[in-house]
């Protein structure tokens, strides 16, 4: 969401350009493809936990996607159908791959973590 993240002024700098011999694109797009193996999210008792809303728990592989457009609007969809930024929010919230957490970390914050002090370090875990 940030365009600091990718080494960027705005968004819309990932976008591509062009060059003398190819076009610039009109849009960027970024997916994330999740397999589903039917076993991350149920507990220890077989119950189905938060963890995929009910109406993807059958799915082999769940793709997330967000389509960055040179006009700046931005699309998101959850295996090709177009729904929220919110809608995309709650299918990772119980992941831990959400806003606060840190599954994925963005370049140039392992050096953060790694010069931490130990009472920092302990906040981030």
């Amino acid at each position: 969401m940030s365009p600091k993240s990718p080494r960027g002024d705005a968004l819309s700098d990932v976008i591509f350009k062009g060059t003398d011999d190819y076009r610039p694109a009109g849009m960027a797009e970024v997916t994330l493809v999740f397999e589903n193996d039917g076993e991350w999210h149920a507990d220890d008792e077989g119950e189905w936990g938060e963890a995929i809303p009910h109406e993807y728990r059958e799915m082999a592989e769940l793709s997330i996607t967000r389509r960055l457009h040179q006009s700046g609007e931005s699309e998101y969809l959850i295996n090709r159908a177009e729904c929220r930024l919110r809608d995309i929010r709650d299918f990772l919230a119980g992941t831990g791959l959400g806003k606060q957490g840190y599954s994925i970390v963005e370049q140039g914050e392992v050096n953060f973590i790694v010069n931490a002090k130990p009472a920092e370090r302990r906040l981030l875990i």
